[in-house]
């Protein structure tokens, strides 16, 4: 059936072609008119030479898809790509479902009102069983049902993370309990340093003053005010500490 010039040119819009043969179709008029053809004539000779020349392209190869209807129920299954080679009969489930899980968003092309296709060349990777195909092509029929399998198999993932989540804190806290202890003993240490720093300091000042000013000092006396000093020094310095804090507590607060 010859096409009409509307058809012609939707046709060629849609195979995009259609500014190639509009130039041609012009020219071919101009050349008719040149050779002293009427215009009308010209016209309906320059359709006619263009739906000669461009033809309907031949239709694009079906793709490799496994067509399913709106109940789910496949109606002309295709095989899977020739290059996944043959595939075992089943593997690990959660294998199976998480290659679903993984791969139907870009499988599966559902079309309200026209069933689904099932795009099996654009899998990421091959199936890793038969028992997946069929699991894909159950979600493709009842969506709900496989997310109910997904559902059921995180959790176990889910409880999994949690105890080793659970573990990394216990380790965090024992690492803290560690450098906490480390920390007393070392603050213990630096102030029984710092103690002995001062006595020893006060212990030579006395004696410097009992040589200079011939006193005599007796040694229970000399102990207790070097005890006395060194723990007027660790009050004062705690003092200074909570008195910095404060300080920087109003700065922060300004």
């Amino acid at each position: 059936m010859q096409e009409s010039k509307i058809e012609l040119t939707e046709r060629l819009r849609r195979e995009d072609r259609w500014g190639e043969a509009s130039k041609r179709k012009d020219e071919i008029i101009r050349l008719l008119r040149a050779d002293g053809m009427k215009r009308a004539e010209a016209s309906e000779e320059g359709w006619r030479r263009i739906a000669a020349e461009y033809p309907p392209l031949p239709e694009p190869e079906a793709e490799e898809t496994t067509p399913i209807d709106a109940e789910g129920d496949s109606m002309t299954p295709t095989p899977y790509p020739a290059s996944w080679g043959l595939l075992p009969h089943s593997a690990k489930f959660e294998d199976e479902v998480d290659w679903v899980h993984q791969n139907r968003a870009v499988v599966v092309e559902e079309r309200p009102g026209c069933g689904v296709r099932v795009h099996w060349d654009r899998a990421r990777r091959p199936a890793p069983s038969y028992g997946a195909i069929s699991l894909m092509e159950f979600s493709c029929s009842n969506r709900k049902g496989f997310m109910d399998i997904l559902a059921r198999l995180r959790p176990a993932e889910n409880e999994k993370d949690e105890a080793n989540i659970q573990r990394e804190k216990m380790s965090i806290g024992e690492i803290r309990e560690i450098l906490k202890q480390f920390n007393e003993r070392r603050d213990e240490a630096l102030l029984a340093d710092a103690h002995q720093g001062v006595r020893d300091r006060v212990g030579v000042t006395v004696d410097d003053w009992a040589r200079r000013f011939g006193l005599t000092v007796p040694k229970d006396a000399q102990a207790a005010l070097e005890t006395l000093v060194a723990e007027l020094v660790h009050v004062c310095g705690a003092v200074s500490d909570v008195e910095s804090a404060e300080n920087d507590a109003s700065s922060a607060g300004a």
